[in-house]
This record gives C-alpha cells, sequence and structure tokens, in this order.
C-alpha cells in the first residue's frame, strides 16, 4: 500500500495519488494535489495574481511509469497560460482549456480538477474562483 505524503516545494503543495483495490474488496482512492501560488498571468481584463489548485487521480492500480513528476504539470500550466492566445477569455473559459489539454496530454491519469482563484480588482471587487472537472 502506498503512503500519502505531503511535500512543500516551489511554493507548491503536494500530496500523492493512485486507486487500488484490495484482497478484502477495500477500494483505496488517493490523490495527489499542487497547489501554485502567487502565479501572475495577464487574462480576463489585466493582470492577475492567481492561485491555482490541481488535484488528479490515475486509474485503478497504476504501474510505475503512470506516475507524473508535478513540476511536468506546473511548468505546462505556466507556459499554457503565458502563451494563451485571448487574453481577454474570461477565466471560466481559460480554465475549461486548460483543464482539456491536461486530461488530453496525461492519458494515465483517471480525472483530474483545476481551480483557478482569482483575487479582487478594482474592476471585479470580489475574490472569486472557477474549478473544472475532468474525468475518463
Amino acid at each position: 500500500m502506498q503512503f500519502i505524503r505531503k511535500t512543500l516545494a516551489l511554493g507548491a503543495i503536494l500530496l500523492c495519488a493512485s486507486t487500488n483495490t484490495f484482497a478484502d474488496g477495500v477500494k483505496l482512492n488517493e490523490y495527489y494535489s499542487v497547489e501554485i501560488k502567487k502565479l501572475t498571468a495577464t487574462l480576463d481584463s489585466g493582470p492577475h495574481e492567481l492561485t491555482i489548485n490541481v488535484t488528479w487521480n490515475f486509474k485503478t492500480n497504476p504501474s510505475a511509469s503512470d506516475y507524473i513528476d508535478s513540476n511536468i504539470i506546473i511548468s505546462d500550466i505556466k507556459k499554457f497560460l503565458t502563451e494563451y492566445p485571448s487574453k481577454s477569455d474570461f477565466f471560466e473559459v481559460v480554465n475549461h482549456n486548460l483543464t482539456s489539454f491536461l486530461i488530453n496530454k496525461f492519458k494515465g491519469l483517471h480525472g483530474i480538477t483545476v481551480k483557478i482563484n482569482v483575487p479582487a480588482t478594482k474592476l471585479d471587487p470580489y475574490n472569486h474562483y472557477t474549478m473544472v472537472e475532468a474525468t475518463r
């Protein structure tokens, strides 16, 4: 049985993930999560300092090769947001596209949830977030 570990690295909080079924019929669902803090993105009418939470789980009984280095996902998210073509899209649209990109890139995933936390601005005086979940 795998253990759940928490690690703090590069401003990201990590939590290990997989799904296993044991001989006694007990099903173990494990998740891996990363929190990216203070990520600046110029989207949705201006620059924003975002916090992004990403949680994913793997298909049942994953092999060692199914596991993903979270730094790769963090790098992909940063690159995706930097190169996002339509800077005026609402964060809901950006998140939809980001989540679709990630689930399609990482074939060993059973599911992924992306939550983008957007702090208040002068134009939009309330903290808000968008959360998108994709599963296979």
